[in-house]
């Protein structure tokens, strides 16, 4: 063990010993930038799961008013506008707002989702919000769907999802990312 002029012997480890403010810095840097990644990532999976979510919910409501249609004999419809969509049943020589419990009541997607509507090859303009809500889908009572394909999407996220009848059943998928 060698000693110093001064007496006492230190080596340099036992002087480096510890982390130097820069390291710190550093890894303090580090640690918040993953963060934030990991962040932002779950809020976008977040927002593609609820896109996700509501197009099923779609799907199989329009399913049950199908078979609700078969079973009771009488028509039924969905109607879109903005943000929304509510169901109805046909009465004498109109439509009816059909406020058959929880389960078709109307519904509002979010301000954040955006919705497109073709029915029969003729796209529906849904850009203004009206008192009225028209029906657009109708499921006739003898099983028969209109043809049509709904588009839910969300602004902050690239996925879309595609509601459509098809094989006689409806169908939500993730549309393509192609244009």
């Amino acid at each position: 063990m060698p000693i110093s002029a001064t007496g006492t012997w230190t080596s340099r480890r036992a002087r480096g010993a510890g982390f130097t403010l820069l390291e710190l810095l550093v890894v303090l840097f580090l640690v918040g930038l993953l963060t934030s990644i990991v962040v932002l990532s779950s809020a976008t999976a977040g927002l593609e799961r609820r896109l996700e979510d509501e197009a099923a919910r779609l799907a199989g409501l329009l399913e049950l008013a199908s078979e609700n249609s078969v079973l009771t004999g009488r028509e039924l419809a969905v109607g879109f506008q903005p943000g929304g969509y509510a169901f109805f049943y046909f009465e004498g020589n109109d439509w009816q707002p059909l406020q058959s419990g929880e389960l078709f009541r109307p519904r509002q997607l979010g301000s954040d989702m955006q919705l497109s509507l073709i029915v029969e090859e003729t796209e529906i303009d849904l850009s203004e919000r009206t008192s009225h809500v028209e029906p657009h889908i109708i499921m006739y009572s003898s099983g028969d769907v209109s043809p049509f394909l709904v588009t839910l999407s969300h602004g902050q996220t690239p996925g879309r999802y595609e509601i459509h009848y098809e094989d006689n059943r409806f169908a939500a998928q993730k549309a393509d990312e192609a244009p």
